[in-house]
């Protein structure tokens, strides 16, 4: 206003004469030299001099009003106004000082009708057209007060002030792009204005351009570092900029902007938070804990913070200290559903799964929403308990409810529908997760597995590949040699053969070496140490190497589980002659005269699988194949039957307790070709799905296998029998998780076959 003042009311710094007659020329100058100074009462003093010497002085009636306004007598200025006015109706300043008066004594029309009048008289008035916008505005005429500034642009179009305002309007519009070029034009004319470089900015932001938004808010922050919230806004848009970095894949950028942010404002959760998260996915733990850290130590009590921390220390296993920094933050806020759930995440990894259960439920009870509530609580009831299939199922359907085409959620329920035996629901349900993502590994795989079982090899082993893309698959070997599609001529040349999970599908696919050599290839293979010796044996194998051996040169390379698809096999070609694998004559007959006498049928037990291998669903899967030894032990009434344990472990140990009834020699199978050896001079096993089926298949001795519902797709859905093996036998659960009823089905065949053995003990083996 002082700018503008001084524009109005040009002063004269000539001292007055106190011994000279009143000049009202002079007087002027006197009261607009005070004017400037500030001195309102004296600039009064000497206006009323000159309006005495002239009475009809317009100009010095107009500012006596303004002197007289500034000193709050607004009564006598308003006077001293309409006096000028009733003088020079074209005095713009007066229409100006009385609009101003008007306003401030609750009378925003005359105030209106005031500043119109001096815009008509001078249209490139900038106050009056600012201070009627504003007025527009506090009224909630916003379209008047936008054409009034776009007006004013055209009377006066290098205004850097009306063009910054203009831009505040079009940004309060939403018209970001408007307000953006508002404000360049405005800076064309004025480069160093810190606030409009701030205000563009701000627009630049509202359009995603967070690169351009940094530039401003940079250059805002250089001319004028005291500006109100410059350094929070331009801590925002280094945020933002980390995030649209962080989803087009740019990681590292994404690190950059936010610690941009976080030098800016210490306190910035969203960058500490969002930075942690970005260095925990690129599995930099240390770093990631630092970043929350840091926050913490500026707010120590933030919850979302306290969760961060908790999430990065699980990450690292912490799971203690995780559980402690999920505790304080729901003592901070009870109601914190991010703690509550990460709480549950971290007690379901200690497999504290009840309390974990607890927890979901009580998320759910305040937010039935909660989406991956939903989702691992369904996870853990199946974990618990095969029972609890049904509700697990109705909880996804529930998540699928709320978040449709999830595909995650349509993952789980395939899974869930296939544990029902519902293989075709199974693989649409897939169908509808690779519409979501196409390239779902998890969808591909789940899929592959259903096709499988219902036998489809054809398009179930295609799907099978992307066992490799799978979040927890090994990576693949990088060998220096050609990977074997199956196209490629393998006469003459040596092609590796490498296992690549468990070792039964290394014994179940290792047949596939004769195969290979078939088409004249020299076949080497890269077993898992146990499997060495054994693994010999087979039918076209040239060489065996175990893990770390130096494996020479070899022209191809190729997984073994990929060769069913690669030689095309479906049902009805399957190479099922047995026995494929062989222990040495020596040690089948070091077994033979290790067992004595035969008393009676010759039966190996197994009951339970490996726990301490694979984790999270191959852990679960576990569980559902694995019996305690108390659950088989009504086999053990079978008379006529001499059983051996093959359950190998300390665990198996303990559950025999010394158990008279079966005979434990597994303390002296040092590897598979051992245990072959033994399995040889057995009449049959009996077994949960573990590689002991597939080593008894291999061998070609009879094997019982005691399966679940939802048995591995190698054997099929429905059947008895197997295609991968003639001896094999499958007793399988009637409904979910019904263990008695395999296991007095299988009591019921032994007693059959102890019968028949003891008349001819031969016949088994016909």
């Amino acid at each position: 206003m002082r700018n503008w003042i001084r524009r109005w009311f040009p002063s004269s710094s000539r001292p007055g004469n106190a011994d000279v007659p009143v000049d009202p020329v002079q007087s002027m100058q006197q009261g607009n030299l005070e004017l400037e100074r500030g001195n309102f009462t004296q600039a009064v003093a000497h206006y009323r001099l000159a309006i005495a010497s002239d009475e009809r002085h317009a100009a010095a009636y107009c500012r006596l009003g303004f002197a007289l306004k500034e000193t709050a007598l607004l009564d006598e200025a308003q006077s001293a106004l309409e006096r000028a006015l009733a003088i020079d109706p074209s005095l713009v300043d007066a229409h100006f000082f009385l609009a101003d008066i008007k306003l401030a004594t609750g009378e925003p029309d005359a105030a209106a009708a005031h500043w119109n009048t001096a815009l008509s008289l001078a249209p490139d008035f900038e106050p009056a057209r600012l201070a009627l916008c504003r007025l527009q505005l506090q009224r909630g005429q916003f379209e008047d007060a936008l054409q009034l500034m776009e007006r004013g642009i055209e009377q006066a179009p290098d205004s850097e002030n009306l063009l910054f305002y203009l831009g505040n309007l079009r940004f309060e519009a939403g018209q970001f792009a408007l307000a953006a070029n508002s404000y360049r034009q405005a800076l064309e004319r004025s480069p160093r204005h810190a606030e409009i470089w701030a205000n563009l900015g701000m627009a630049l932001i509202r359009q995603d351009d967070f690169s351009g938004a940094i530039d401003a808010l940079r250059q805002a922050m250089a001319l004028d570092p005291a500006m109100p919230d410059v350094h929070r806004n331009l801590a925002d848009a280094y945020f933002l900029n980390g995030n649209a970095l962080q989803q087009s894949g740019d990681a590292e950028g994404a690190v950059n902007a936010y610690r941009c942010a976080i030098a800016l404002v210490p306190e910035h959760l969203g960058s500490c938070i969002n930075l942690s998260t970005v260095l925990q996915l690129q599995a930099r733990h240390d770093e990631a804990l630092s970043a929350i850290r840091t926050g913490l130590q500026v707010s120590p009590d933030r919850p979302e913070l306290l969760v961060r921390l908790g999430v990065a220390l699980h990450a690292r296993e912490a799971f203690q200290d995780a559980i402690a920094c999920y505790d304080k933050a729901i003592s901070i806020a009870p109601d914190d559903t991010d703690a509550r759930y990460n709480l549950a995440v971290t007690r379901s990894a200690l497999d504290q799964h009840d309390a974990a259960i607890d927890i979901y439920r009580s998320i759910l009870r305040s937010d039935p929403a909660h989406v991956n509530s939903l989702i691992n609580l369904a996870g853990l009831l199946v974990e618990r308990s095969q029972s609890n299939v049904d509700e697990a199922l109705a909880l996804s359907r529930e998540a699928l409810r709320l978040k449709p085409g999830d595909a995650l959620t349509l993952i789980n329920i395939a899974q869930l529908l296939q544990m029902q035996g519902q293989l075709e629901q199974a693989a649409a349900a897939c169908e509808q997760a690779l519409e979501a993502e196409p390239d779902n590994a998890d969808a591909h795989f789940c899929k592959a597995q259903a096709l499988l079982a219902m036998g489809d090899y054809e398009a179930g082993l295609r799907e099978y590949e992307y066992r490799w893309s799978l979040a927890h698959a090994e990576m693949k070997p990088a060998f220096a040699s050609e990977e074997w599609d199956g196209t490629q001529q393998l006469a003459g040349k040596t092609i590796l053969l490498y296992a690549e999970q468990g070792l039964g599908d290394t014994l179940q696919f290792i047949r596939y070496a004769a195969l290979i050599a078939r088409r004249g290839a020299v076949v080497h293979v890269l077993v898992q140490d146990p499997l060495q010796t054994l693994v010999a044996s087979c039918p076209g194998v040239a060489a065996v190497f175990a893990p770390g051996q130096a494996l020479g040169q070899f022209g191809y390379h190729c997984a073994l589980m990929s060769l069913p698809m690669l030689c095309q096999t479906e049902l009805s070609n399957i190479p099922a002659a047995t026995p494929y694998l062989a222990a040495s004559t020596e040690k089948q007959q070091h077994w033979l005269e290790r067992l004595g006498p035969r008393v009676g049928l010759r039966v190996g037990l197994v009951w339970a699988g490996n726990p301490a291998k694979g984790h999270g669903a191959a852990h679960a899967a576990d569980r559902m194949r694995s019996l305690r030894f108390e659950q088989i032990a009504t086999l053990l009434k079978v008379e006529g039957v001499e059983f051996y344990s093959l359950q190998l472990g300390a665990e198996a140990a303990a559950q025999l307790n010394n158990d008279p009834r079966v005979i434990d020699l597994t303390a002296d199978l040092c590897d598979f070709e051992e245990t072959a050896a033994l399995i040889s001079n057995l009449d049959l096993v009996i077994s949960v799905d573990t590689s002991v089926v597939h080593l008894t298949g291999a061998v070609g001795k009879p094997v019982w296998v005691l399966n679940r519902y939802n048995s591995c797709w190698r054997w099929l859905s429905g059947r008895s029998d197997s295609p991968w093996y003639p001896t094999a036998r499958l007793f399988r659960q009637p409904v979910l998780g019904d263990w008695a009823s395999v296991i007095a089905e299988a009591r019921g065949a032994l007693s059959d076959l102890a019968a028949t053995t003891a008349v001819n003990i031969g016949r088994l083996h016909a």
